[in-house]
């Protein structure tokens, strides 16, 4: 028989003391099984809760109902009509407003642009290209004392004015997207929204009320992008209508 010292008797007797007590702690902390008819009326009061919570919110559908209407509440402010008046300033009156404060500032105007200068800069700055080298000499040799002015009417009207000025728009809301998901954020449609707008010559008021109120699939409706790619935040939408429009 292995022989023990005092001391490692009174270890093993500790030890063991210590383990009793612990298991028997450990089977008083446990409760108790509940019973099936305690299980029965647990069960009956979770379901009248989840009654009462679909009646509460039954009864606020239905005072919500009372004052719903399909249609669009924009339309249905009292807006003043749209007059579009004709400006009375002709170009020849602009020219002398400038030129008398030029005058004014003792400020020496810059030249005027030659016919190859200026049909390149305003085809690119609408466009968003260059004009092909047939445009450039077609234009260069026309004698038509308006031609600048026919020529911005004629890319007013083009389909590349459209695409580019949309392109320009579809990229100052994405770059500031703030939804979770920016993948998911509907551009293309957006800048195909936003083409047909702008090659419709639609106001700027009617397309930016579309866009601050849009709403529906957007993969239907490219005017709820915008408020797609802010998540459809209250905060997040207030700060990018202050910044864009």
């Amino acid at each position: 028989m292995a022989r023990f010292g005092s001391g490692q008797v009174w270890w093993s007797l500790a030890v063991s003391a210590a383990l009793v007590v612990g298991l028997s702690m450990a089977q008083a902390a446990e409760p108790a099984a509940p019973s099936k008819a305690d299980e029965v009326k647990e069960a009956r009061a979770l379901l009248k809760d989840f009654q009462d919570l679909g009646a509460s919110f039954q009864n606020e559908a239905k005072s919500a109902a009372k004052g719903f209407t399909t249609k669009d509440p924009l339309k249905t402010l009292d807006r003043p009509a749209r007059t579009v008046r004709k400006s009375s300033l002709t170009p020849a009156a602009i020219d002398a407003l400038l030129e008398k404060s030029l005058a004014e500032a003792k400020t020496t105007p810059a030249r005027l642009t030659s016919d190859e200068e200026f049909i390149r800069r305003v085809t690119l700055d609408m466009t968003g290209a260059l004009p092909a080298p047939q445009q450039v000499v077609s234009f260069v040799q026309s004698k038509s004392k308006s031609k600048r002015a026919e020529l911005i009417d004629r890319l007013l009207a083009s389909p590349g004015y459209a695409r580019n000025w949309a392109s320009y728009w579809r990229e100052v809301v994405q770059f500031h997207i703030n939804a979770p998901n920016p993948r998911f954020v509907n551009l293309p449609k957006f800048q195909e929204w936003l083409t047909e707008q702008i090659a419709k010559n639609t106001p700027w008021d009617e397309v930016s009320r579309e866009m601050i109120a849009g709403n529906g699939d957007t993969a239907q409706n490219g005017a709820a992008v915008f408020i797609a790619a802010q998540g459809a935040q209250p905060v997040e939408l207030a700060g990018e209508v202050s910044r864009v429009f």
